[in-house]
This record gives structure tokens, sequence and C-alpha cells, in this order.
């Protein structure tokens, strides 16, 4: 277990939704921008979720030209984390101008 003082402050998770290039197309260019993490939704809505996992997808290791974990997940849980990082940015914003 690493110490909280010993973490990396500048580390960055990216969220995005899937399309427009390749998955490894994506993470790379996630890697290049300088995010460490890459968490990429689906964008098919989800029709049955009983049948449909959360994470559908985890890659380590698996392009030797990316360096950084990345995971696909379902439409659902990528909406409800973007909602939850909108409404977190909204408030950030409202305690700043206080």
């Amino acid at each position: 277990m690493i110490p909280f003082d010993d973490i990396n402050k500048s580390f960055l998770f990216v969220l995005v939704k899937r399309g427009g290039c390749k998955f490894s197309t994506k993470v790379k260019n996630i890697e290049n921008a300088g995010g460490n993490v890459a968490i990429i939704y689906d964008n098919d809505n989800d029709i049955n979720l009983d049948k449909i996992p959360d994470i559908l997808l985890v890659e380590l290791g698996y392009d030797p030209d990316i360096n950084i974990p990345s995971m696909l997940i379902s439409s659902y849980v990528g909406n409800k984390l973007q909602d939850f990082l909108e409404q977190q940015q909204i408030q950030n914003q409202q305690e700043n101008k206080s």
C-alpha cells in the first residue's frame, strides 16, 4: 500500500465515449494527452442491464505501444460516471465563486 503523501498528485483518469476510432487508438491518444488511465464507456445503450456486465473489458499490456491501463465499461455505468463528474465540476465552480 502506498502512503497517501507519496501518490503522484497529477494522476489523471480520462472518461470518454466509445466510437470514432479503434479502442487502442483511443487509449493511445489518451496516453499521449497525459492520461494515466483510460476509461471508455460503450456508445450503445444497454438494452438488458441484467445481461450486460458493468465492466466489459480491461486491458493491461495488450498493445506494446500503450503504457497505461484501460477499460471498457457499459454505457449505463459510463453515463452515471459522466453525470457524477459533471455535477462535481459544477459544485467546484460554485465553491470557487464564493
